[in-house]
């Protein structure tokens, strides 16, 4: 998103991105993009010889870039089936076949079809191979979550380490968190009756950790801004955690609001529950004077708005924390980042 959506995401933006995938996608479907033609001159063949009602099947490959286009992420992962326009892959290569028998004698058909195989076989070794294997072997080259490795008491709570992890452990058991690494962890905990909880780790192995938190929380709980991701809301900016080494970031990291307008741009992240009558403080980072405003909401109303300290590593004490769900809404007109919030016991 830096380096290729800075101003957002438009018209050029939108035309890029789908450039970018097409390059990817021309050797996708017979595995060597000196063969795509045969796709084209396919789909030509079939709107010149088929009835006016038939004719949108040709358009079909098409329509699907078109409907991919409002989609800002590349999405080119490694290996042609797990790319962007891989919807049309199968019928791309009917249009292929077509293509074949379009030029080819029919007592030649099948030798034709043969060579267009080997090419694609071909293909694949020299265009797509490196590609295969990367797909194959990146992030452990196996799920992020295995049933098998799951506590067999389905009460547990098990967390777990990346998005697609948790996303297959929801689908097959009903109390699953993500892991954070900080106090939200332990409000989670708390929140979830305190059941007996495990970590899912996956280096060297698929394995599990017990997790045993205190009893008592801290007097202060730390909760990373890292760890609020993804907000609520954005405008006018993104919000995404980055890498702040070097900085008073605390773990070189920080969740960092960059505005696309010059007015300035504005973040909501919703605050874990179980913070009600505990004294909240933000931290925040900003490379320049942000001329930033914080506001904490209350079942989505706002409350006083109140402005950051100027300064490279300002401080907000946004006093105490009342009943109900909280969220926080942080603006500013320049890059911003929120370092941690920190809800101390009150005295």
């Amino acid at each position: 998103m830096r380096h290729n959506l800075p101003d957002g995401y438009g018209a050029y933006q939108a035309l890029a991105t789908t450039a970018r995938r097409l390059k990817m996608h021309l050797s996708d479907a017979m595995g060597a993009w000196p063969a795509f033609p045969l796709i084209l001159l396919g789909m030509g063949r079939w709107w010149r010889a088929r009835p006016r009602t038939e004719r949108l099947l040709a358009a079909l490959p098409l329509l699907v870039v078109v409907a991919y286009a409002p989609f800002y992420f590349d999405g080119n992962y490694p290996g042609g089936g797990a790319r962007l326009f891989a919807d049309a892959l199968g019928l791309e290569q009917v249009f292929a076949a077509l293509a074949v028998g379009a030029l080819v004698p029919a007592r030649r058909q099948a030798l034709a079809g043969a060579g267009v195989v080997a090419l694609s076989f071909v293909g694949l070794a020299v265009y797509l191979g490196d590609d295969h294997r990367s797909l194959r072997d990146r992030e452990g080259g196996r799920p992020m979550y295995q049933p098998a490795v799951a506590p067999a008491d389905p009460a547990a709570l098990l967390f777990v380490d990346t998005d697609h992890g948790f996303l297959l452990a929801r689908a097959d058991r009903p109390a699953v968190a993500r892991y954070k690494g900080d106090d939200h962890d332990w409000l989670t905990w708390d929140q979830a009756g305190r059941p007996p909880s495990h970590r899912y780790l996956r280096d060297p192995r698929d394995h599990l950790v017990p997790l045993a938190f205190p009893s008592e929380p801290p007097p202060e709980l730390r909760i990373e801004g890292e760890s609020l991701w993804p907000p609520r809301a954005q405008a006018e900016g993104w919000a995404w955690p980055s890498h702040l080494g070097g900085t008073c970031a605390s773990g070189g990291k920080g969740l960092v609001l960059t505005p696309t307008a010059t007015e300035g741009a504005s973040m909501t992240v919703d605050l874990p529950p179980g913070l009600a009558g505990r004294h909240l403080r933000a931290r925040f980072w900003s490379p320049q004077t942000a001329e930033a405003t914080a506001v904490l909401l209350v079942a989505g109303q706002p409350g006083e708005r109140h402005r950051v300290p100027a300064g490279e590593c300002p401080e907000l004490d946004l006093g105490p924390l009342p009943a109900g769900t909280l969220a926080l809404e942080v603006t500013s007109r320049h890059p911003l980042a929120l370092d941690a919030v920190l809800a101390a016991q009150n005295r």
